[in-house]
């Protein structure tokens, strides 16, 4: 296979049927479903798992959490509440979309069990939807069809200026999109056009977590001949609190670090134990560099979040967000004991967190 380093394991048949270009836009479904067959293909090593310090909790197992929300924090990251405001954060380049099949990746799933509504404005204070509309003059119209509270959502949204605005540039932000998201166009009254177009949206992340994640698939391509089958990238607010109600691996903390596009997981499921030992290693140099923070989950899936500023946030603003976890969780679980987990890494110095 092109691009594969002399000492690679030979590619299968199924990984070396599908190579088309990262980003042409052009890789059919046949070729995906020939990079995600590959994926699960089964293969074995006698190599020893080794999961490296970096990749395991701390003693304190809210810290992992408080690290990236406080670069969220630092970084001042606009989140997405909807599709909507995805789409805008899209169009200015905050956020890049990436094709579902790349010269070294493979996108398996992402945002397949998203189920927002896509030409609708998501409200995080009461945590409902209402209809973005073409004309805001059809406010009071459709206002009058829908049930009290949402009625009352809606005039109030549409009746302010900034709001008002704000719905317009999600609006149009969607709508221009559609019409041509890197040459694909979408159909919005289409239903399976619109599920398609959802899945675009969220298969995109900030420039830094792109780098990174395009630099593992790379080397995991050159060593095993196989794409790196990434399962999940940027979430909205409400896909985020959709997913906390049926994963129990989706956090639900205010500042979730999927919503701000800096984080991405691979799954390891079919990877033997030299497999994941090459991308732990990769990881953890990179977390030992201050480029960003991952664990090794669970459930199957290695989490990255890359620090846009390529160094960890300062520690008072870990300790600030740590502190802030932990008010969120006491609100929500007043009774809940937390176990010391076994094995677990030590805390790096502040001064190398703090660099």
């Amino acid at each position: 296979m092109p691009g594969v380093a002399a000492s690679a394991a030979p590619a299968s048949p199924a990984a070396a049927s599908a190579a088309p270009s990262a980003e042409t836009g052009s890789e059919s479904d046949a070729a995906v479903e020939a990079a995600i067959k590959a994926v699960e293909e089964p293969r074995s090593s006698t190599e020893p798992l080794k999961t490296p310090a970096e990749l395991k909790l701390y003693p304190d197992r809210k810290r992992f959490l408080a690290i990236q929300a406080a670069a969220a924090t630092t970084e001042a990251y606009e989140r997405p509440h909807d599709l909507g405001a995805l789409a805008r954060l899209i169009r200015s380049g905050e956020l890049q979309p990436l094709p579902e099949l790349g010269n070294d990746y493979v996108l398996d799933g992402v945002g397949e069990d998203a189920r927002e509504q896509l030409l609708a404005h998501y409200d995080e204070d009461s945590g409902l939807e209402i209809p973005l509309l073409a004309d805001p003059a059809e406010a009071e119209k459709v206002a009058a069809g829908l049930p009290a509270n949402k009625a009352a959502l809606i005039r109030k949204l549409y009746g302010r200026p900034d709001s008002r605005a704000m719905l317009a540039a999600e609006y149009e932000a969607l709508t221009t999109l559609a019409r041509d998201f890197q040459g694909e166009t979408y159909d919005l009254k289409d239903p399976e056009d619109r599920t398609d177009f959802a899945q675009r949206l969220l298969s995109s992340l900030r420039p830094a977590a792109r780098e990174v994640m395009l630099s593992l698939a790379a080397k995991y391509h050159a060593r095993f001949g196989r794409r790196l089958p990434v399962v999940s990238m940027v979430r909205t607010e409400r896909y985020q609190r959709l997913l906390g109600r049926v994963n129990a691996n989706a956090t639900r903390i205010d500042i979730a670090p999927h919503t701000t596009g800096e984080a991405f997981d691979i799954t390891y499921r079919y990877m033997p134990s030299d497999e994941q030992n090459l991308l732990m290693t990769e990881i953890a140099a990179l977390e030992e560099a201050g480029k960003v923070e991952a664990l090794r989950e669970n459930r199957n899936c290695f989490h990255v979040f890359a620090f846009a500023s390529g160094h960890p946030p300062q520690e008072a603003a870990v300790a600030s967000a740590r502190a802030e976890i932990v008010a969120e969780r006491a609100a929500e679980e007043p009774e809940r004991t937390v176990r010391k987990p076994r094995r677990a890494r030590a805390t790096r110095a502040a001064s190398h967190r703090a660099k």
